[in-house]
């Protein structure tokens, strides 16, 4: 069974959402909101409840110091530019 998350609008927001007079404003008042609710839930104290990681968690396969790092970047930057100028060269 799948629960249903969400926000439900009641007759006066769903009026005020579709009127083409304050739909502009009505959003602006919701996404400002929806910004104040996410400060609340980041304060200090709620750091357990916010979950930041996605999906490129999966694509981490080692965890490396930042002069590997640095080393890795620089090597793979000169083989590509070295890729492209022999692509080029032909």
């Amino acid at each position: 069974m799948q629960k249903k998350i969400g926000y439900k609008q009641n007759w006066l927001e769903k009026w005020l959402s579709n009127n083409s007079t304050t739909k502009k404003y009505f959003k602006m008042m919701v996404q400002y909101k929806g910004v104040k609710a996410l400060e609340q839930a980041i304060k200090p104290g709620n750091y357990k409840t916010l979950w930041t990681a996605g999906q490129t968690v999966e694509l981490i396969d080692d965890i490396i110091n930042c002069d590997e790092i640095t080393e890795r970047l620089i090597k793979e930057t000169h083989l590509s530019v070295e890729n492209l100028s022999n692509k080029f060269k032909d």
